[in-house]
């Protein structure tokens, strides 16, 4: 890991390999047996761009994708006796559309999704990285983070919308329709539409937290990044003005009604239902990375734009006192935490 620079770094959710991504002295991806510390053979693949963060597929550790903000790639990585083979796909998505990357994540069918600035959101084949779907959000999404239950998607206007993914509807989609779609030759089915991959089903609206709350508590810049804990229960959200908050997430568990804050056939969801707290201003520039540690939502690492790590407890809420800070002399671009948090 004697790089200059290193763009980002991933576990495999298994914690048996670590990602790293190079793009100072090399653009190339290198993987790491978190076992015997060494360079598996055949993994270091060299990359015709400089990209910013590797995603690996949490069901299959083989399976990964580097994404940059212009455009991103699958890499497959095949046993092959006493080495490794990796392949980078070619990328499925013309090169004349304004693929601005805005958010992306696996679903747990192995697709890859990525949304872009413009509102459009691509299904990805997770093994070959085909364009198998092609959709538009009603408002450009943010961010992308998945429960047992729900993907979860937030959107400028700080919106969230619940959703559950229905795979087996990209059989109704031919080659055809993908293409004219990416190509402009058609509009695009909306990301909502009941016949689609994507079934709404719940939304919140975070901009009324702020007619119950202090204003000192209200929710002020747009949401950057939500992320759930492995649970599914609860998520840190953060916006783009530094707010760190926590919110209780709603679920399909089979309750009695009347201890359930979540109506099952109540699709929108008040913000207060979502116990939303203000952790604290701890950033004073743009949060970058935000992961959770252990299985729990006990203990939080973040980090920013202008070179602060912090370790803090969630339970402590807004008192700073014995957090750990480390500072950086440049921007901190990426974190990763292994399944157990010990690294």
């Amino acid at each position: 890991l004697a790089e200059l620079e290193l763009a980002g770094m991933a576990f495999s959710s298994c914690g048996s390999r670590l990602y790293a991504l190079s793009r100072a002295t090399s653009k190339k991806l290198t993987v790491f047996s978190m076992k015997t510390g060494q360079l598996l053979p055949g993994c270091e693949i060299q990359l015709p761009l400089r990209f910013d963060k590797v995603c690996v597929y949490p069901g299959h550790k083989d399976h990964l994708a580097v994404v940059r903000s212009s455009t991103m790639r699958i890499i497959s990585i095949s046993k092959s006796f006493e080495t490794y083979i990796s392949k980078l796909q070619p990328s499925s998505i013309p090169g004349d559309i304004d693929l601005a990357v805005s958010a992306y994540s696996w679903t747990p069918a192995g697709h890859f999704l990525v949304a872009t600035r413009q509102g459009m959101l691509c299904t990805l084949d997770g093994a070959t990285g085909a364009l198998l779907y092609i959709c538009q959000a009603e408002q450009p999404i943010t961010s992308i983070t998945l429960t047992p239950d729900y993907l979860i998607t937030s959107h400028i206007g700080n919106t969230l919308n619940f959703w559950e993914l229905q795979p087996q509807a990209l059989a109704k989609v031919t080659a055809e329709d993908v293409a004219s779609f990416a190509a402009g030759m058609a509009l695009a089915p909306q990301m909502a539409l009941s016949t689609g991959m994507f079934q709404l089903k719940k939304v919140a609206d975070l901009e009324s937290v702020g007619e119950s709350q202090p204003l000192g508590h209200r929710l002020l810049g747009q949401v950057a990044s939500i992320q759930a804990t492995s649970s599914g229960t609860d998520a840190v959200l953060t916006t783009a003005e530094g707010e760190v908050w926590t919110m209780k997430l709603p679920g399909k568990q089979e309750v009695r009604e009347e201890e359930d804050e979540f109506a099952q056939d109540d699709m929108y969801v008040r913000a207060d239902q979502l116990q939303m707290s203000l952790l604290c201003w701890f950033h004073t520039h743009t949060v970058t990375a935000l992961c959770p540690i252990g299985s729990g939502l006990q203990v939080c690492a973040s980090a920013d734009e202008g070179g602060r790590l912090r370790l803090w407890q969630v339970v402590r809420g807004e008192d700073a006192k014995g957090f750990k800070l480390l500072r950086f002399t440049s921007a901190v671009t990426s974190l990763a935490v292994e399944a157990r948090g010990k690294f």
